[in-house]
């Protein structure tokens, strides 16, 4: 059971608890006065029915004043069911207010998350009719089972697969990222020993780029204000004539010794490379100082 659902038949219980409260205590009143005529059990006409009748006569008296409706039909008429009027009137009635004003707050949770969760299972659907053959039943099943489970969690505006990455929890999402980057991964040696941490806040800010045939990817004597990483095509640095591995990190030593770029580089062929930009570098580099120390020590050993 969801939490905004524990919360409005909480919000019920408690709601009839009051209700059937008030009821009884309005019923024992009324016998205040038993000797007397002046008793709203009197006055309703009955004072000498069954006991079930006059606590549904109660019942309905503390739901018609409690939620402010006051027909008038039953009325206080003697000190003690006034001063317990009066005492509905300033404390309870206000409270009911709250609880009702509560209990539709939570039935609109409700309802917007049971929309989102439907849309959520349909883009499920989508994705494993897009891809049949590449991502398991087993995690389909998974990821359903969470969805229709789990609710409240916040809209993603990405593509197909990543509209869902960041709605999982986090092994079901570092399975998925791991798929979705797969020859990202394996093309990268940057990224191979990597904690799943790291993979999980990284792996999603990598914009992927593409550069035509003969196209300058980084000149000399310029500023680098991104990290790229060659994952398909072939790269040459101009100056040296030496042709770069692919996986390669373009741009990191640049930065992190705060200077211009030393080498122009082009594409041999139409090639697709991963963009890390300049913030997002800088955050990595001091919340991991471990992989600042080691980019430091590389750049260093080639400067």
């Amino acid at each position: 059971m969801t939490l905004p659902v524990r919360k409005v038949l909480t919000n019920i219980l408690n709601f009839l608890f009051a209700i059937l409260l008030f009821a009884c205590t309005w019923r024992t009143v009324g016998d205040f006065n038993k000797d007397s005529n002046a008793n709203w059990l009197r006055s309703d006409g009955v004072r000498d029915s069954d006991f079930q009748v006059q606590l549904v006569a109660a019942i309905y008296w503390s739901v018609v004043t409690c939620s402010t409706v006051g027909y008038g039909d039953i009325l206080p008429t003697y000190l003690w069911e006034q001063l317990l009027a009066i005492f509905v009137f300033i404390v309870v009635v206000p409270l009911f207010s709250t609880l009702q004003g509560d209990l539709s707050a939570q039935f609109s949770i409700i309802l917007r998350n049971s929309g989102a969760n439907d849309n959520r299972v349909t883009q499920l659907d989508d994705l494993e009719q897009k891809y049949p053959d590449k991502i398991s039943q087993d995690l389909i099943e998974k990821m359903t089972q969470y969805f229709q489970k789990y609710e409240g969690v916040s809209e993603v505006d990405m593509d197909e697969i990543n509209k869902l990455v960041k709605m999982l929890p986090g092994n079901l999402r570092i399975k998925l990222l791991k798929f979705r980057n797969k020859k990202n991964l394996e093309a990268i040696p940057f990224l191979h020993k990597r904690s799943t941490t790291f993979l999980l806040t990284y792996l999603e800010k990598l914009k992927t780029m593409h550069f035509e045939k003969n196209e300058v990817i980084s000149k000399k004597g310029t500023k680098a204000t991104e990290v790229l990483f060659c994952v398909e095509g072939d790269l040459i640095n101009i100056d040296t004539n030496r042709i770069l591995p692919k996986g390669v990190m373009i741009g990191a030593d640049d930065i992190i010794l705060h200077r211009d770029r030393l080498f122009t580089i082009k594409a041999l062929s139409d090639i697709t490379v991963l963009r890390l930009d300049l913030e997002t570098f800088r955050v990595m580099m001091q919340q991991n100082p471990d992989v600042r120390k080691e980019l430091m020590d590389e750049a260093v050993a080639r400067s």
